[in-house]
C-alpha cells in the first residue's frame, strides 16, 4: 500500500501564521491545486510560519513540519545588464 492509499492529491491547503495563529490561504474551503504566489497580505520583510497538508478521497494528511519564511516582493528590473566574454565564458552583470 502506498503512503497516499493509491489516491490522487485533490487540494493543497496553504496556512500561515503571522504570530495570531494559522489562517488558511487556499484550499480548505474549495479545492485548489494552485502552485502560484498566494498571499498577497502578507508584510514585505516580516517572518512567518508557513505549513500545508493536502487531501484526496482517503481525506486530509497530516500538517507538514512547520517552516520559517520571510515575505518579500518581486525584484525591480535590473537597471543596467551588460555581457562580458571572459575567456570561454559569458558573463552576465547587472546593477
Amino acid at each position: 500500500m502506498t503512503a497516499n492509499g493509491g489516491s490522487a492529491i485533490l487540494s493543497y491547503s496553504v496556512e500561515i501564521n503571522d504570530g495570531n495563529g494559522f489562517d488558511s490561504y487556499v484550499g480548505e474551503t474549495s479545492d485548489s491545486l494552485s502552485l502560484s504566489p498566494l498571499a498577497t497580505s502578507l508584510t514585505s520583510g516580516l517572518m512567518y510560519n508557513l505549513r500545508y497538508r493536502a487531501r484526496n478521497v482517503h481525506g486530509w494528511s497530516e500538517y507538514s513540519p512547520t517552516e520559517l519564511i520571510v515575505a518579500n516582493t518581486v525584484p525591480s528590473k535590473p537597471l543596467n545588464v551588460r555581457t562580458q566574454n571572459i575567456l570561454d565564458k559569458l558573463v552576465i552583470v547587472w546593477d
